[in-house]
């Protein structure tokens, strides 16, 4: 008598959606990390360009280059900003599929639970099934032998 899990089929859903859960957690930390990759990049740039103002100033540069570089540093502000929000909200994606995972994990370890459970009892069952049948086999032995013995005497 084999074992067969009558919730093999939410089990198998079951993973499957663990598994999605896990792809979708792992594309938004891709996405976050891009993220935050652009945004120190946004911010190294605007570093930098503020160096070059700086340095421009010093120099007693024309007002065209320098009025050139204040644009790109308010341009680079306005790209970090963009970069800053863009990275919150990617946060904000890898949370919600971070509980998203934990849901899936914990509704498929459930079912993983009672399979494990109902294997077990399974086992149990069999091998009480299989102690009755050597138990049924040596008393019909012993019978046997003391109607032999009952044969032989008489």
């Amino acid at each position: 008598m084999a074992f067969r899990f009558r919730l093999a089929p939410v089990l198998r859903q079951r993973r499957w959606a663990e598994d999605m859960a896990a792809l979708d957690f792992a594309h938004a930390q891709r996405l976050l990390a891009a993220a935050q990759r652009r945004l120190a990049v946004v911010r190294a740039e605007v570093l930098a360009s503020q160096q070059a103002l700086a340095g421009a100033a010093g120099r007693g540069s024309t007002g065209v280059e320098i009025g050139r570089l204040a644009r790109t540093i308010d341009e680079l502000h306005a790209s970090s900003l963009l970069a800053a929000a863009e990275t919150a909200g990617q946060r904000e994606r890898v949370e919600r599929a971070r509980a998203k995972l934990a849901r899936a994990t914990h509704a498929r370890q459930v079912l993983q639970q009672l399979e494990d459970g109902a294997r077990a009892a399974h086992a149990r069952h069999i091998a009480t099934l299989e102690q009755r049948m050597t138990e049924d086999v040596a008393a019909a032995g012993q019978i046997w032998r003391q109607r032999q013995d009952a044969e032989d005497t008489a």
